[in-house]
């Protein structure tokens, strides 16, 4: 239809030139074919960090969506040294206000691409991100295979089509939101309520990953709580726990004025740094 090829005009330029792949450094030699074996590791960030977010997005004028995005992108900017990143973020589809009670799946994953020219300060790449998620919003009806198909992106057998790392944030609503949060991103050991039913989360061992990392993140009771999908034949836990503390570092760097220069984040506390740096450097 006409107003899919609006859509798809505003995606061509959209990846005009963005890169098929990101390169993240992986434990283990890439697999000529890509394969979907997968691992999980939860986490939960605390009131005062979640408040610290929530306090520079509306300082920003930006939604903690687009916020927690752009820490990601920032994470994956330094991980893997490159200024062009390109995320899939599953949206919802129900853009028209009849598709909001009606059963069924509506989700499309769509490419937000970020860039990182020019050393920008927090409050600039929050505001130039912000341009291109609204930008995707509105164009999100356009189904990714076909997408695929049209742009004759050229396939690599090992890797999965525009990108491989993925983003995802719902915001819980509803009774007993805390434990219905950690419910969605398999974590056991908490209860909720459903009406007059008590109920126990579980943890649920995730054998599949559709990318090579995923972060799903769920707003609920005033904290964040997450989840990293990975890909196990790629990545060791051990390497997701650390790129989760990198991602909490990144979180409290941006959150500690908007004036800072992506150069100027720091991936390692202080601690770590003079580790690193000082005492293992002590070789007199």
């Amino acid at each position: 239809s006409a107003a899919g090829d609006r859509m798809f005009d505003f995606w061509q330029e959209h990846l005009a030139g963005a890169p098929s792949a990101i390169d993240l450094p992986t434990d283990r030699p890439r697999p000529a074919v890509q394969t979907f074996n997968g691992a999980t590791h939860g986490f939960q960030l605390g009131e005062e960090i979640t408040e610290a977010v929530d306090a520079l997005a509306k300082e920003n004028s930006v939604t903690m969506f687009t916020t927690l995005l752009s820490a990601y992108d920032i994470l994956m900017h330094r991980y893997c040294q490159q200024d062009d990143i390109v995320v899939g973020v599953p949206l919802a589809g129900r853009t028209q206000q009849e598709l909001r009670s009606t059963v069924g799946y509506y989700i499309n994953p769509v490419p937000m691409r970020s860039t990182i020219e020019d050393d920008p300060t927090v409050a600039e790449f929050l505001a130039s991100n912000s341009v291109r998620v609204n930008g995707a919003l509105e164009n999100q009806q356009y189904p990714l295979s076909r997408m695929v198909d049209r742009l004759n992106v050229v396939r690599d057998p090992g890797r999965s089509p525009l990108f491989q790392v993925s983003f995802s944030m719902e915001k819980v609503p509803g009774i007993d939101e805390q434990g219905i949060a950690v419910f969605l991103i398999g974590q056991g050991g908490h209860t909720f309520h459903v009406g007059d039913i008590s109920m126990e989360t579980v943890d649920l061992t995730t054998r599949q990953a559709q990318f090579e990392v995923t972060l799903v993140l769920e707003e609920a009771g005033g904290q964040l709580f997450g989840c990293w999908q990975y890909n196990r034949d790629l990545f060791d836990q051990e390497t997701i726990v650390q790129l989760n503390s990198l991602y909490e570092q990144v979180l409290s760097e941006i959150t500690a004025g908007s004036d800072t220069r992506i150069s100027e984040i720091k991936l390692l506390e202080e601690g770590e740094q003079k580790k690193l740096l000082v005492d293992t450097n002590a070789t007199e």
